[in-house]
This record gives structure tokens, C-alpha cells and sequence, in this order.
């Protein structure tokens, strides 16, 4: 009888691999970026946010919902002029690394909830109507929105320097699911 026992050893146990420290990096941006986009009208976050996209309007591409932006200072102070206050949750997301190029292709399933409230980030009545300074400027959030959103990031920055400086090279927010329940015109 022949008695070979072999003894198979799990050696990553306990033991993080540079996929996992990826994966917790690109979570991190991941969240840090939906955290800013739900910023209200703090200029120091503000200012963080946009040293998030690379400050290169040939290469920076920004889409958000069919509108195109090669400017991340105009984009950010259109999102916080004019829209209302938002409050994201991340439902999943999944990225690939392009080989040679290093670039970071993320994309983001999230869920979005708008203020139907009728005032924007900044507190401010949007249509224009006097308020009552007695009425709350708490956002009375409506249903979930289904939000998907593509980043591309420069990998050299983000994985290897572990920076989120001038990381965001593209951007593409898009509404995918509207209730039918919501105030909000998208």
C-alpha cells in the first residue's frame, strides 16, 4: 500500500496581494469621487476635486449625462451651481488594467438620490421663489436614480504612487434608471 499523503498549503492566507492592495486603492477613488460629486458648498473639498482630474483639456474628457466638458473647473462648478444635492451609494464596480499603457479602466454601478426639495448644493431656491427663512434647507431626498459611470484613471499615479492628483484622465455619468415616482427632469 502506497501511502503518499500530500499536503496542498494555501500560501496567500493572511498574505495581501498586489491585486487586493489594487482593488482597495481603485474602492477608495471610487468612493472618494462619489463622496465629492454628494459635496456641498464646501470650497476645500471643492478645490480637492478638482485636483482629482488631470489639468490637460486636450487629453481630460468629462461626459456627465450627454453633456461633453474638456474643462474639470467648469464642470465642477456647473454640478454645484446648478444641480441639486445628491446622495450616491455604490452598488458595484469592476476595473482592468490596460497593459503597456497602465491605464485604469473603472466601471461603477451606483444608485443616486436627488433633493426634490427645489433648492441646488448651495441651499439656494433653484426656480427662484422666495422661501420662508423658517422653511428647513434639509434635502428631501426622492427615489433611487440607477446611475452608471466609466472613469478612466492613469494607473501610474493611482497604483503605483498612490496619489489621486490628476488621476481622472475621462469621465462619463450616466442616468440609466429613472423612477417613475421622481419630481426631478433629468
Amino acid at each position: 500500500m502506497n501511502n503518499n499523503n500530500i499536503n496542498v498549503v494555501n500560501t496567500n492566507v493572511g498574505v495581501n496581494t498586489q491585486e487586493d492592495k489594487n482593488s482597495g486603492f481603485i474602492d477608495l477613488c471610487v468612493k472618494k469621487i462619489l463622496l465629492h460629486l454628494d459635496e456641498t458648498n464646501n470650497s476645500t473639498k471643492l478645490e480637492e476635486f478638482n485636483h482629482f482630474f488631470l489639468q490637460d483639456a486636450q487629453t481630460l474628457k468629462i461626459i456627465f449625462n450627454t453633456i461633453p466638458y474638456n474643462d474639470s473647473v467648469k464642470f465642477i462648478t456647473d454640478l454645484y451651481s446648478r444641480g441639486p444635492t445628491t446622495s450616491h451609494s455604490l452598488e458595484s464596480f469592476d476595473y482592468h488594467v490596460i497593459p503597456g499603457l497602465g491605464h485604469v479602466i473603472v466601471s461603477v454601478s451606483c444608485k443616486c438620490k436627488f433633493d426634490e426639495s427645489g433648492n441646488d448644493k448651495m441651499g439656494n431656491n433653484i426656480n427662484n421663489i422666495n422661501n420662508n427663512s423658517s422653511t428647513s434647507k434639509r434635502p428631501l431626498y426622492g427615489s433611487a436614480f440607477g446611475v452608471s459611470m466609466q472613469l478612466v484613471l492613469d494607473g501610474n499615479k493611482l497604483i503605483q504612487q498612490q496619489s489621486l492628483n490628476n488621476v481622472i484622465m475621462s469621465l462619463n455619468y450616466n442616468v440609466v434608471y429613472k423612477p417613475t415616482d421622481t419630481l426631478i427632469v433629468i
